[in-house]
């Protein structure tokens, strides 16, 4: 079984990956991440503003492909993440400067709802 100290190193590092310039890995690790979340959610709290603001960004990427994984990964983290917790995460971008990151918020904001 995994410790929360190493459940919260991995998503750490998972999240640095999906950061990455480098796509196929961008796209695996947004995968790694969805799955994570989907096994482990409650456990993820505090990598879950990291989490977030990372699948954010890359849920409005120009590269569809990554576009398309990030939404798949947040909603993975909507459904099973803390509601508390993810909705200050979410918030957070609902000013942002950029429309398609406040358009994602809502987008976000309305999975969280659901």
């Amino acid at each position: 079984l995994l410790t929360d100290s190493v459940l919260r190193n991995i998503s750490e590092r998972t999240v640095v990956l999906a950061q990455s310039l480098r796509s196929a890995v961008a796209k695996n690790a947004l995968r790694c991440l969805g799955e994570v979340f989907a096994s482990f959610g409650p456990q993820l709290e505090p990598v879950l503003p990291a989490a977030v603001a990372t699948c954010m960004k890359r849920a409005v990427d120009t590269n569809r492909f990554l576009a398309e994984e990030a939404h798949v990964t947040i909603r993975e983290i909507c459904s099973h993440a803390s509601a508390s917790r993810l909705l200050c995460s979410v918030l957070e971008f609902s000013k942002h400067k950029n429309a398609a990151l406040r358009a994602k918020s809502v987008w976000a904001l309305e999975l969280l709802v659901q």
